[in-house]
């Protein structure tokens, strides 16, 4: 009797687990969660002028991509020339450019060998003057928050890199720093660079 019992339970388990295999695992996050995710990293060079003064800034940023569409990470862009202010009197000085922070992009038919793309970076941001020469001095620094809307349209030359070109506009928050003002911040920016990822 105990025999027959024991073999019952075993054909049992072997019908539950055998049922159970054919069946699609369920998970919290879904089996394709994923698939629709990428991974990007852009770097380009933006002409701007930081009263009166031109100034060559180095972009970069990297982030995640979703369906091809949305961009979400962090960048980090910094002067690449040491650049003299039209309105600091003091002879033999520089300055020098520096912001940090994260964004958001939108790209538009992305599938298309010409399409476009908005990218929104929102950061805080860094000016920095001081003297060359033998003695050396440094004027502090001014930390504001900075952000930039830009329209850039977008070149599919390869499955996994693209060419930008475009245009933003740089919105300086409330500060003075020497004789600058946000006013002398803010303005257009001429902008290229590649894309390098993995798109959805």
């Amino acid at each position: 009797m105990k025999l027959r019992i024991l073999i019952l339970i075993v054909l049992l388990s072997t019908g539950i687990l055998s049922a159970q295999e054919s069946q699609p695992r369920e998970t919290l996050l879904g089996q394709n969660s994923f698939k629709n995710v990428g991974f990007a990293v852009t770097a380009g060079v933006a002409g701007a002028s930081f009263d009166g003064a031109s100034v060559l800034v180095g972009m970069s940023r990297a982030g995640a991509v979703f369906s091809d569409k949305i961009g979400i990470g962090g960048f980090y862009n910094l002067s690449l020339n040491d650049f003299v202010p039209e309105s600091e009197t003091d002879p033999n000085t520089y300055m020098d450019f520096r912001w940090v922070g994260g964004y958001v992009e939108y790209t538009w038919r992305a599938h298309k060998k010409v399409h476009f793309t908005f990218p929104l970076l929102i950061g805080g941001a860094e000016l920095e003057l001081d003297r060359e020469g033998p003695s050396s001095t440094q004027f502090g620094e001014a930390n504001f928050l900075l952000v930039e809307p830009s329209a850039l349209l977008e070149l599919n030359l390869t499955k996994n890199i693209r060419l930008l070109a475009g245009a933003g506009y740089r919105f300086a928050g409330d500060f003075a720093y020497r004789s600058i003002e946000s006013a002398d911040i803010s303005g257009f920016s001429g902008q290229i660079a590649l894309k390098l990822g993995i798109f959805p």
